[in-house]
C-alpha cells in the first residue's frame, strides 16, 4: 500500500532543502550587487527594444494571425517569463561542469534527491532581472485585455507545468550532452532559439511548427498555450488535451532525468 504520508513528508523535506539552497544562492548574488544591477539594466533595454519592434509591426497591421497588439504583448511576456524562469531554475553550464569534472559524485552521496540538489545549487539568480521585466509587461498586457478569474487559474496551472517540462527537458539534454559531447552550450542556444519563435503565435508555422514546439521542444506549453488561455483563444477540450500532454511529459522527463543522473559515471570511473 502506498505510504502517502511518507511521500508527502519526504516531499516537504526536499522542498525545504531546495529553498535553503535558494537562500545561499541569493546571499552569494548580493555580494556582487553591481552584476545584478547590470543584468537588470540589460534586461530592461532588451524588453524595450522588443516593444519598439512590436509597435513598428502594428503600424502596418491590426493583427498577427488573429492576435491583437495587447494579445501579442501577452504572448511575448509569457514566453519571456517561461524561458527565464526555467533559466533561473536550470543553469546548463553548472550542471554539465559538475558531471564532466566528477563533482556530481558528491550529490549521489547526499541524503537528498540528487535532482533537487543539483538544480538547487545551479540556480541562475541573474535571470531574475528578465523575470521582473517580463512580469511588468505581463501586468501591462493583462490590464488591457479581458479574462476571468477561472482563466487566470487555468493559466497558472498550465504555465507551472510548462516550466517544469522545459526545465526537466534541459536536465535530460545536459546529461545526454555529457555522454556524447564535450559541452552543453548547445542546450542553452537551442532553448534561446526556440524562444524567439514562440514569441509569435505557433499557428504561423503550420502544423509541423505546432507539433515541434509542443512535443519536441515544448516551449509552447510554457508560452503559447497559456497565452491562449489568457486571451480566450483555446477551448476547454483543447486545454484539457494540452494539460494532459504537459502532465505526461513532466512525469516522463522527471523519470528519465532521475534515471540518467542515477546512472551517472564520473570521468574518474
Amino acid at each position: 500500500m502506498v505510504d502517502l504520508v511518507g511521500i508527502i513528508d519526504k516531499g516537504v523535506k526536499e522542498l525545504k532543502f531546495y529553498f535553503l539552497l535558494q537562500v545561499y544562492a541569493w546571499r552569494i548574488q548580493l555580494v556582487y550587487r553591481a552584476d545584478f544591477i547590470m543584468y537588470a539594466i540589460t534586461s530592461a533595454i532588451y524588453i524595450l527594444i522588443t516593444l519598439v519592434f512590436v509597435d513598428v509591426i502594428y503600424t502596418v497591421t491590426y493583427s498577427i494571425a488573429g492576435w491583437s497588439y495587447f494579445q501579442l504583448l501577452m504572448l511575448i511576456a509569457i514566453a519571456g517569463l517561461g524561458l527565464n524562469t526555467s533559466n533561473y531554475i536550470i543553469n546548463p553550464g553548472f550542471i554539465f561542469d559538475a558531471l564532466w569534472e566528477g563533482g556530481f559524485d558528491n550529490y549521489l552521496t547526499k541524503p537528498h534527491n540528487p535532482l533537487f540538489y543539483v538544480i538547487g545549487e545551479s540556480t541562475d539568480t541573474s535571470a531574475i532581472g528578465d523575470i521582473a521585466g517580463y512580469f511588468i509587461l505581463f501586468i501591462y498586457a493583462a490590464l488591457n485585455i479581458q479574462f476571468s478569474a477561472l482563466a487566470l487559474f487555468a493559466f497558472l496551472a498550465l504555465f507551472v507545468l510548462g516550466i517544469g517540462v522545459l526545465s526537466l527537458l534541459q536536465v535530460v539534454l545536459i546529461t545526454v550532452s555529457y555522454k556524447f559531447a564535450n559541452s552543453a552550450g548547445w542546450v542553452g542556444l537551442l532553448i534561446d532559439l526556440a524562444e524567439n519563435f514562440t514569441r509569435y503565435p505557433l499557428t504561423l508555422y503550420g502544423l509541423i511548427g505546432v507539433i515541434f514546439f509542443t512535443i519536441v521542444v515544448p516551449l509552447g506549453i510554457a508560452s503559447f498555450y497559456p497565452s491562449e488561455i489568457m486571451t480566450g483563444k483555446i477551448s476547454l477540450t483543447g486545454y484539457l488535451i494540452i494539460f494532459a500532454i504537459a502532465v505526461a511529459m513532466t512525469y516522463a522527463f522527471y523519470k528519465l532525468s532521475r534515471y540518467l543522473l542515477h546512472s551517472y559515471t564520473s570521468a574518474m570511473g
